[in-house]
């Protein structure tokens, strides 16, 4: 089971970059569709996700590279020793909880921080920018 996990992560690790080039790029939108086709959410949502979808790259290309340093040493029999394992772990954590839990639901809700949405997105509004919009009209 290590060495499927092993696999996924180098495909990730090695297909982020395209595919973050392509969104950043925001020449097809349309792309990251097929990552939100089964979460049944409405089209402000998928525009959201689409729009987060190079910062979701990046964190999960750093997670698996960090699951890679985990996983590698200690399928070829080498030690790992907790001097480097606990710091590989606590970044992994310290890049993925933030991102998870505050950068991409800001980018989602608010369109914001306006440096990490794509150059072609940012003119875009945000859930709650739409939603006080419909509101208040």
């Amino acid at each position: 089971m290590p060495y499927i996990a092993a696999v996924f992560c180098v495909i990730m690790v090695a297909a982020a970059p395209f595919a973050i080039r392509k969104n950043w790029s925001g020449t097809d939108e349309e792309q990251f569709d097929y990552m939100t086709l089964l979460v049944p959410a409405t089209e402000g949502v998928k525009r959201g996700v689409n729009r987060s979808m190079s910062v979701i790259l990046v964190a999960a290309a750093v997670m698996c590279a960090c699951a890679l340093v985990a996983l590698i040493p200690g399928k070829l029999g080498a030690e790992i020793p907790d001097s480097v394992l606990k710091p590989v772990v606590f970044g992994s954590l310290g890049i993925m909880l933030p991102t998870a839990f505050v950068i991409v639901p800001s980018i989602v809700l608010f369109n914001r921080p306006k440096f990490l949405v794509p150059p072609a997105y940012r003119k875009q509004l945000g859930l709650c920018q739409v939603w006080v919009r419909r509101m208040f009209r």
